[in-house]
């Protein structure tokens, strides 16, 4: 990201702070479900559901600036299964919004030529080659390694994303390796309970060799392991809790998400998606005036929420760790 693009985004969070408004400033949107992978630990694949078409998906993206979007970042499901994810890119740089994108790098060497626009993608990526073909399917950790060399070779921003599961957990010095030797910098991601329970059980690590990773990786940071993405604030918060107060959620308020069929909630973590809003009925601004506050029950472990959560409330030390990683 910019200096001039990250200075963009910070005057708008302090304006929106000091005027205690909400607005999607920063939005996840899932603009699909279909995935041509069939992970062990996730099941969002099996879920049908209808798509916005490409001029659907262009009124939300003309919403959203009106209301003062400043970044998105697609997600699935696999976004780059879509056919018009280049034209979505293209149209979101034209509007004047930041984009990142999160794929599994499969589809990245049929789709490099459209990605040009794209802020930062960032690639999942489970571990040494067997793991990563175990959780996922043969020849997939030489899709991801192909896909680092093309995003490279065409100047694209580009990271890793490694979610904590039983089968690498005891890999991930493994993993730092493979980053520091591609030179990109990693996020670590824990499993964690969603929708889909039957797909996570036989794959979620124990609670203390959760606690060990997030030692283990507290250390290495401390050290200067620059390839390490999360910041030191929340690993550790993944490793304790947060001790002292509840971290304040800019869900609803500052953070927004937008389903495949095009429903806008505060958090895709809650299971009741009841206080949702249909974007095309009448835009955005119902959501606006009636979109509550997320009060989450329990301590929320999605890495990326977390470190917004902290940067929206000016931390330090995570706005010093993101850089350019939205």
């Amino acid at each position: 990201m910019k200096v001039a693009q990250k200075l963009n985004i910070a005057l708008a969070v302090i304006s929106k702070r000091m005027a205690k408004v909400k607005a999607p400033l920063l939005v996840s949107w899932a603009l699909t479900n279909r995935c041509n992978h069939q992970c062990e630990y996730c099941g969002i694949w099996k879920l049908k559901t209808n798509e916005l078409s490409r001029d659907e998906v262009f009124f939300v993206i003309d919403e959203l600036a009106r209301c003062g979007n400043k970044a998105i970042a697609f997600t699935g499901g696999e976004p780059l299964i879509r056919d018009d994810i280049a034209e979505i890119i293209d149209y979101c740089f034209y509007k004047g919004i930041y984009t990142k994108l999160t794929t599994n790098g499969s589809l990245v060497k049929d789709r490099i030529d459209g990605l040009g626009k794209v802020g930062f993608v960032r690639l999942s990526f489970d571990g040494p080659k067997e793991i990563h073909d175990a959780q996922r399917q043969s020849g997939s950790y030489g899709e991801v390694i192909q896909a680092v060399e093309l995003l490279k070779g065409h100047n694209i921003k580009v990271g890793l994303n490694c979610v904590i599961s039983k089968l690498n957990v005891l890999h991930i010095g493994d993993i730092l390796g493979q980053a520091e030797r591609m030179n990109l910098r990693v996020s670590f991601q824990p499993l964690e309970y969603r929708n889909n329970r039957e797909f996570l059980s036989s794959n979620m690590p124990t609670k203390e060799e959760y606690r060990e990773v997030f030692r283990m990786l507290i250390a290495e940071k401390k050290k200067g392991n620059r390839y390490i993405a999360n910041s030191l604030t929340v690993l550790n918060y993944m490793l304790n809790g947060p001790r002292e107060s509840k971290i304040k959620c800019w869900a609803g308020l500052l953070i927004w998400r937008i389903t495949p069929e095009g429903k806008i909630t505060a958090c895709d973590r809650l299971e009741n998606l009841a206080d949702s809003y249909v974007c095309l009925d009448g835009g955005l601004d119902k959501a606006l005036n009636k979109m509550a506050p997320v009060d989450c029950p329990q301590m929320c472990l999605r890495n990326y929420t977390i470190e917004l959560n902290y940067l929206l409330s000016f931390k330090l030390s995570t706005i010093l760790s993101l850089r350019g990683d939205f």
